[in-house]
């Protein structure tokens, strides 16, 4: 068929245009294949990590025990004194550098080694990781908040808890991780906001890094890397705290291929980290999001000096630390709609907040049995859900493959 002579050189243009930029991010995955060496992770970084999510999801339940009993601590000596009680916030940042570092940076090495990806097994991973925790979780809140608010009545202090956060739109949008998004969190369970955060980082980071799948057509790379900018953009127009929030998770995903010591002391660079996660409730009413990313850097800092440790480095402490983040995923989603049933109990009214005094022997008292009784049930509740997240995960591995077949 003939065409005109402006056709076939736009038809040429368009060719060259392609095969410049399949050449382009062709260069660019064999570069990035040079600096992803390995997939795994050192086991001084392990135990680490390990350690660090075990501490981040204590600090979140002592932050809220320590709300629960006493309010907010107007008097700066009590202020000071409780300042470990108040790094719920930050802590979670903690969490999302973890987060990017374990599965982002896995992302990474296998579009990087591979030029592709299975986003089946991918998703399988991610999804029965998340729901054989939030599925039970979920129930064990609404059974918890429903009957407080039987005895007690509704309070906003729950979480912000209204009866729109209880009802079924709620409980299927927390499902399909909309909170924050387009629902609120289920009930008390407040918590939960970090959870919608982790779910569209998972989903989208591979779409991102769609490009550099060399081994997939073009067109297909450039379709999933559109998707992925919709969906960021769709959340962003409803909530600009997640994408600003996904800085952190993916510095977690870089640090893991980075062999930069910028502080040679392992000590230094934990108070440092420390002392960032303190200054946290302090720093951000004056510089805002700012102070977010000093806790997000000088924790990705810290993790660089894991990178130069020796194996034998930690291992005095590395059983504890394991059987604790063992169940920190637990103890993160239950630990909130248990604390609001039990502290509304204790006060006899629908308020959770007991405002005892902070200088009081039995303010200690409670916040010690809140977040005791937080790790037993939620240890208790790991038993029957957590534990079992490489046996599921085998059995969706092996449905999937019978369905594909």
């Amino acid at each position: 068929m003939w065409h005109p002579p402006g056709d076939r050189f736009l038809t040429h243009m368009i060719l060259e245009h392609e095969g410049n930029v399949a050449t382009s991010l062709r260069a660019l995955h064999q570069r990035m294949a040079k600096c992803v060496k390995t997939k795994k992770i050192s086991p001084q970084t392990s135990r680490v990590l390990d350690a660090t999510r075990a501490i981040a999801a204590g600090l979140v339940v002592l932050f809220h025990a320590r709300i629960y009993t006493f309010g907010e601590i107007q008097s700066p000596l009590y202020q000071l004194f409780y300042a470990p009680t108040n790094c719920g916030t930050p802590a979670v940042f903690w969490f999302f550098v973890i987060s990017g570092y374990l599965v982002g940076g896995a992302v990474i090495a296998e579009v990087a080694q591979t030029g592709s990806f299975d986003f089946r097994r991918y998703l399988i991973s991610r999804m029965t990781r998340l729901y054989i925790v939030l599925l039970p979780a979920l129930a064990l809140g609404a059974l918890l908040d429903n009957a407080r608010i039987a005895a007690w009545g509704l309070n906003a202090h729950a979480g912000f808890e209204t009866a729109t956060s209880l009802s079924a739109v709620a409980l299927t949008g927390n499902l399909l991780y909309l909170q924050t998004i387009v629902v609120h969190t289920f009930g008390s369970n407040h918590p939960l906001w970090s959870l919608a955060n982790e779910f569209w980082y998972y989903i989208t980071f591979p779409l991102f890094l769609a490009p550099l799948m060399i081994n997939k057509s073009l067109l297909r790379r450039t379709i999933l890397f559109l998707l992925g900018s919709v969906i960021i953009l769709f959340i962003a127009k409803h909530n600009i705290t997640l994408p600003w929030l996904y800085t952190l998770w993916l510095l977690g995903a870089v640090v893991r291929f980075v062999r930069l010591r910028p502080i040679k002391s392992s000590s230094l660079a934990w108070s440092i980290a420390a002392a960032a996660l303190l200054t946290f409730p302090y720093l951000h009413p004056r510089i805002g999001m700012l102070a977010t990313q000093l806790v997000g850097i000088t924790f990705a800092i810290a993790l660089l000096d894991t990178h130069w440790q020796s194996p034998e480095t930690g291992r005095s402490w590395a059983t504890l630390a394991k059987s604790l983040s063992g169940f920190s995923f637990s103890l993160y989603v239950v630990h909130s709609p248990l604390l609001h049933y039990i502290a509304t109990n204790i006060g006899r009214n629908s308020d959770p907040v007991l405002n005892l005094s902070p200088s009081s022997l039995i303010g200690l008292g409670v916040i010690s049995a809140l977040v005791a009784m937080s790790y037993v049930v939620a240890f208790l509740f790991s038993l029957v859900t957590e534990r079992y997240t490489e046996d599921l995960r085998r059995v969706a591995t092996k449905a999937a493959a019978r369905a594909r077949a």
